[in-house]
């Protein structure tokens, strides 16, 4: 019961953060709310506030934090840290946690790891490159 209460919880954050950031208007680059499937099939989503030093990652089926007797990703990870843009190239370090009835970070030796993440905004076509996949904006017409 504590999980599930735990997860809505997090989607309603999730979802309120993603349409106030999807409301306010477009804005050039890489600020907005973005989505993805990542590499293990998961749907993933990250919001990027850069002129308030803003970046967000949630995976709902991260492979990083464990799979159920299918091997499938059973619990969701959030990813959160301060962006740095240079031209087209926002780069972000953190700390994953995985929600889980006992959250915990993922760790080499009980210390959390710290994961540097590079993205690469296309103009163009208004997608970001990173993770391995392709981000879309979401709303994007």
């Amino acid at each position: 019961m504590k999980k599930t209460i735990t997860i809505v919880l997090v989607v309603v954050a999730m979802t309120l953060i993603i349409t106030s950031v999807a409301l306010a208007g477009r804005k050039i680059g890489f600020d907005g709310a973005w989505e993805s499937i990542d590499l293990d099939d998961s749907y993933q989503i990250m919001v990027i506030q850069t002129s308030d030093d803003y970046y967000m990652y949630y995976d709902f089926g991260a492979s990083i934090c464990g799979f159920d007797e299918n091997g499938d990703p059973i619990h969701p990870c959030v990813l959160e840290g301060i962006p740095s843009v240079e031209g087209n190239v926002l780069s972000i370090a953190g700390k994953v946690l995985c929600i889980t009835d006992s959250p915990f970070y993922v760790s080499e030796g009980g210390t959390p790891t710290v994961y540097d993440f590079d993205f690469t905004y296309n103009r163009q076509r208004d997608t970001i490159e990173g993770m391995n996949v392709t981000w879309n904006r979401i709303g994007k017409e």
